[in-house]
């Protein structure tokens, strides 16, 4: 398969695709709340949880040349009970419309899912997202 272009995770020590480029989509794998900027942290709010989540979703579209603006499907799955639904998804446009102001007026489709645990009891949220390059780009 020698079209596709794939991003590994540095922060890891085994061997799992960030992203991976196929065509002109970009799939993300699920992203959630550790805080590589400061030591692995895991923060304590689903606000400090969805900031850090969205920034890790940028800087991965970056290493494509892409932002969060080129985001067309997300999927927020969410630990049951972490926060109202409402509130998880409103967390999400904010921090997204910081980085990427045009998802106001062009905003990508989007899914939210309950779950009952994620891989660790700390983890509120986990996002994964496919984005596309326009033909300009």
């Amino acid at each position: 398969m020698d079209n596709f272009e794939r991003v590994p995770y540095t922060e890891m020590p085994m061997e799992i695709c960030k992203s991976l480029r196929v065509g002109n989509l970009v799939f993300m794998s699920g992203i959630e709340a550790v805080d590589y900027r400061q030591d692995g942290r895991i923060p304590d709010t689903i606000e400090e949880q969805m900031e850090v989540v969205v920034h890790k979703m940028q800087d991965t579209l970056a290493l494509s040349g892409l932002s969060l603006g080129n985001m067309v499907k997300h999927t927020i799955y969410m630990r049951q009970g972490a926060a109202h639904p409402h509130r998880v998804i409103e967390l999400f446009h904010q921090e997204c419309y910081r980085h990427a102001p045009e998802l106001r007026d062009y905003p990508s489709t989007g899914t939210l899912v309950i779950v009952v645990g994620m891989v660790l009891d700390e983890f509120m949220i986990e996002i994964d997202a496919i984005a596309a390059i326009s033909e300009e780009e």
